[in-house]
């Protein structure tokens, strides 16, 4: 008998960044990633000792203006999971056919379905 593992639930994935406009193009700009409170953070391109400079120099030179720190957190939906009576892990991502490297195929609630073979043909009204 299958087990569900994770419920289907919303994430929250916070993101701030200080926001700078480029005084020539007000639609180009310089974001630089950073915590609620204003840290600033490193990311894969620099280390936040480099991001820090860059603010720094973008906060007194005369080519940006500062627009403030700027909320671009955002939200998403993590799919529910449960374990197989195989044993396997799978993800209910779809509302109607989530299928275990068994073959074994469950619905986005969890309950296991009949094999393909045994559902109706379509109706076509042609």
């Amino acid at each position: 008998m299958a087990e569900i593992l994770t419920r289907r639930h919303r994430v929250t994935v916070p993101s701030f960044a200080h926001s700078f406009d480029l005084l020539t193009d007000r639609t180009r700009g310089l974001l630089i990633d950073c915590t609620q409170d204003g840290t600033i953070l490193g990311d894969s391109y620099a280390t936040a000792e480099e991001r820090h400079q860059q603010f720094s120099e973008a906060l007194n030179g005369d080519k940006y203006t500062y627009e403030g720190i700027k909320d671009f957190s955002h939200d998403y939906t993590e799919s529910a999971t449960l374990r197989c009576a195989c044993g396997k892990i799978v993800v209910l991502n779809d509302p109607m056919d989530n299928e275990c490297e068994c073959g074994q195929i469950y619905n986005g609630n969890g309950d296991a379905l009949r094999p393909r073979e045994e559902w109706e043909e379509p109706w076509d009204e042609d």
